[in-house]
């Protein structure tokens, strides 16, 4: 039975009820190892997984990450297998915003400089790139890892049955009511459609190509699939989508930032 909430004050844990007791209200929790906030932002996930991967480095930083007698090769190895790991751990679910990921971003830079053992003395003197310091340590940036892990993702759910997986019907679900004023706040198809864009895919028949495992996986495991070029696209014909996949399609088709309102049905 669902029960009507009044005199809730939202800022607070404790909500008073109409039966004359208290529902308890959590601002956040933590799901299959996920941290779920009452915003549905991922700001407080994003800390936790910096932390936490944070700590994970510096434990192992003198003795391995920075060690002089430890090879290249192994640093990387270790790294991608443990620190990318904890870091991006639920990433395929995350919608971030630009300070999210300026701060993943920053994380990872500074890790790749560590393990090169350089400052940002050195860096900004020598007039060192990042890109120079993760070619030397054979490591991608980390937008690369976060549209495979994302890409991945997307491609297993693009597989299932639409009839019977709900998280195949969550992919393309859409709420047939009138939204606020302003852009809508980031969502799941909104970090997806741009994945899929910047891997040189269209919204409309992504998804064909999706559809088949072994050439979804070799096509995603690219080194440049954040940023493949037209001229190595999939030859992927220009069909319309169905009607469960247009409307998560209509994200990246629309040129304006704002959603077009939609009416109530009659």
């Amino acid at each position: 039975t669902a029960y009507e909430i009044r005199n809730c004050d939202w800022s607070s844990d404790v909500c008073s009820s109409d039966l004359g007791g208290n529902i308890p209200f959590m601002k956040k929790f933590k799901y299959l190892g996920s941290i779920v906030s009452s915003d549905l932002k991922d700001d407080l996930e994003v800390d936790a997984r910096i932390k936490a991967a944070g700590a994970a480095f510096a434990s192992a930083s003198k003795e391995f990450f920075t060690s002089k007698q430890i090879p290249l090769e192994h640093k990387k190895t270790a790294y991608e297998g443990l620190i990318l790991s904890i870091l991006l751990f639920g990433s395929e679910s995350w919608s971030l915003n630009a300070n999210a990921r300026r701060r993943l971003s920053s994380f990872h830079n500074r890790c790749v400089r560590q393990m090169c053992r350089l400052t940002p003395w050195h860096q900004w003197k020598l007039h060192i790139s990042q890109d120079t310091m993760e070619g030397r340590q054979n490591v991608k940036s980390l937008d690369y890892y976060l549209a495979r892990r994302r890409l991945g993702w997307a491609g297993h759910l693009a597989r299932m049955d639409h009839g019977k997986r709900i998280p195949r019907k969550l992919l393309s679900g859409w709420i047939c009511a009138c939204r606020p004023r302003g852009r809508p706040q980031n969502g799941f198809a909104h970090a997806l459609m741009t994945d899929v864009s910047n891997a040189g895919l269209n919204a409309s028949n992504w998804f064909l190509l999706a559809a088949k495992k072994g050439t979804w996986d070799e096509f995603i495991g690219r080194e440049d699939i954040h940023m493949v070029p037209s001229t190595d696209l999939p030859c992927l014909p220009q069909v319309q989508p169905n009607q469960d996949l247009r409307r998560s399609s209509r994200i990246a088709a629309r040129s304006a930032p704002t959603l077009t309102r939609r009416p109530l049905p009659r």
